[in-house]
C-alpha cells in the first residue's frame, strides 16, 4: 500500500466547491473528497518523509 499525503481543507462549502471544480483529479495538486473531508493531493507531498 502506497503513502498518500495531503492537507485537509476547512471553510464554506461554496470555497471547496471551488477547490474541487478548479484542481480536478487529473492534474497536480488536485482535491479529493472522502466522505465529508475534501483533502487537497499532490505528488510532491508524497515524496515527504517524515524521518527528515
Amino acid at each position: 500500500m502506497s503513502k498518500r499525503w495531503g492537507a485537509s481543507l476547512r471553510g464554506h462549502d461554496f470555497d471547496l466547491q471551488d477547490w474541487r471544480e478548479m484542481l480536478k483529479p487529473a492534474g497536480d495538486p488536485w482535491v479529493e473528497v472522502h466522505g465529508s473531508d475534501t483533502v487537497l493531493r499532490s505528488a510532491s507531498l508524497d515524496e515527504t518523509d517524515l524521518s527528515q
